[in-house]
């Protein structure tokens, strides 16, 4: 006759089991291929949604681009007016760190903002892009056939 116990240690073991063998089998699935998930991607898109993406994503830029340059003026703007103050020796003396050039300010305007091609790739890519994805994972995203 089998006891209660060791039918419930056959369980525990059986379900320990089961969750080593399925980390393992997770661990070893084979990574998708990025191309091939955007070749299958792309391949499901008409040429409208591309020409859309893109000009949503040249919109987007260039309100972000607008919004950065913008800031950067006013940024400017006062570093300029501190500068213009720095002649004052009390004010100088006060605020020195307002009367030294700072990095930002020799350096050219350059936001650091997605460029068209990287947002048009996301909006493409949707959450394929999201990886390293496993060839099961990206089958059940929809990335892969």
């Amino acid at each position: 006759m089998v006891s209660g116990r060791t039918v419930a240690f056959g369980l525990v073991a059986a379900g320990v089991v089961a969750v080593i063998g399925f980390i393992v089998l997770a661990a070893n699935s084979p990574r998708a291929d990025y191309h091939a998930m955007r070749t299958f991607v792309v391949s499901r898109l008409s040429d409208e949604d591309l020409r859309r993406f893109d000009a949503q994503a040249r919109a987007k830029y260039a309100a972000e681009y607008a919004a950065a340059l913008e800031q950067d003026r006013a940024w400017m703007r006062q570093r300029s007016e501190d500068r213009a103050r720095c002649d004052d020796v009390a004010f100088r003396t006060r605020s020195p760190a307002a009367c030294t050039m700072s990095f930002g300010e020799m350096m050219p305007f350059d936001p650091i903002i997605a460029s068209v091609a990287m947002r048009v790739e996301m909006q493409i890519m949707g959450v394929c892009g999201f990886g390293p994805l496993t060839v099961r994972e990206a089958r059940r995203l929809g990335c892969l056939p």
